[in-house]
Parts: structure tokens; C-alpha cells; sequence
């Protein structure tokens, strides 16, 4: 997967403005497949990808290092793609409340904790698609995984976590797979 270096948000060209930012941990062979293959369409998509190892013991180690510096490092980085880019695609919910602009979020197996609840329902977040059904909703691993999306306009105010998946049901609607692949999406 082709990277970009994160100091380049810092120092280097500027991006087109309609170009995307996008930041997530990437495994050297071992990764979801759906973002090894979503993430090249999107092409309008700047990835600063940070790379791990492909052996399993360091692979963990570094994983575990990423998640917990994530309370540092996703406002010092979001700060930083929020001076260069205008909008944020994001695989991890936790960068939503970050950066200072327009997001869609990639809610893939969500939790549907109070806390995501929050994220997905800030004023920032323009639409998300979720994949899957979380722990929450009563769906089997066999179950289909077609991608549904949400506007966030289309509520006043956050839902609770009870009525999350009732609210959730009311506000999507099925993306349909001509636009689910096409480049001009994002």
C-alpha cells in the first residue's frame, strides 16, 4: 500500500484542496482486507499510513505502542492534517473529535458505546458507513456486510445508546454498489 511520510504534513508540497486525509496503522501482509482493497479507489485519497512489521512479536509491540500514545498523537497529527487538508476520512473514531473540519467516518464492527455514540453524532461528522452490525444488534458473523451509510444531518440531537440501532435503522439507507466502487465517491 502506497504511503505518504507523515512529515509531509509538515513540510512539502501543498495537497489540491479537494484532496482527503487519511491516517491509520497499516500491517506489513496482515490487514482487513477491505481496506487493503477500499483504500486504492478512493483516489481523491492522501494516505499517511504507519507501517508495522511483519513479524508477530515486534508487530505486537508496535500495535500496542500506537494504541496507547493515540491520546497524544491524534491531536498533535489531526492539528497537523487540519492546517492541510479540508476533510478527514477516518477508519478510527477517536480522530473524529480532532480535526476541524468535515468527516466521514468507516464504522467497521462498531461497539455502539456511548462514547461512539458521541463521535458519530459531533457536528463535524457529514456521514459514516457502516459495515457491520456491533456487538449490540443481533447479527451473525455469516450475516451480510453491505456497507449502509448516514447522513448526520438527519437528526437534531445525538441518540442515546438504547436507541441507538432503532435511530441507526430510521437514518440509512443501502449505498448502491455502483456508487459503493466508484472513484468518484470520495
Amino acid at each position: 500500500m502506497e504511503s505518504l511520510p507523515l512529515h509531509r504534513l509538515v513540510t512539502g508540497p501543498a495537497p489540491a484542496p479537494d484532496r482527503i486525509f487519511f491516517t491509520s496503522i497499516w500491517f506489513k501482509g496482515h490487514n482487513n482486507p477491505r481496506y487493503a482493497e477500499l483504500l486504492p479507489r478512493l483516489r481523491r485519497l492522501d494516505r499517511y499510513l504507519v507501517t508495522c512489521s511483519d513479524e508477530r512479536i515486534v508487530r505486537g509491540l508496535q500495535y500496542r505502542a500506537y494504541r496507547w500514545s493515540s491520546p497524544a498523537r491524534n491531536p498533535a497529527v489531526m492539528k497537523l492534517g487540519g492546517r492541510r487538508y479540508r476533510s478527514l476520512f477516518t477508519a478510527d473514531n477517536a480522530q473524529i473529535a480532532d480535526f476541524p473540519g468535515p468527516v466521514v467516518s468507516d464504522v467497521d464492527d462498531p461497539s455502539f458505546t456511548e462514547r461512539e455514540v458521541e463521535l458519530l453524532s459531533m457536528p463535524n461528522v457529514e456521514a459514516y458507513v457502516v459495515t457491520a452490525e456491533g456487538r449490540h444488534g443481533a447479527s451473525s458473523p455469516s450475516a451480510s456486510r453491505s456497507p449502509t451509510t448516514s447522513s448526520r444531518r438527519a437528526s437534531a440531537s445525538p441518540p442515546s445508546r438504547r436507541s441507538w440501532s432503532k435511530e441507526r435503522r430510521r437514518r440509512s439507507r443501502r449505498i448502491p454498489s455502483s456508487l459503493a466502487t466508484s472513484p468518484r465517491t470520495c
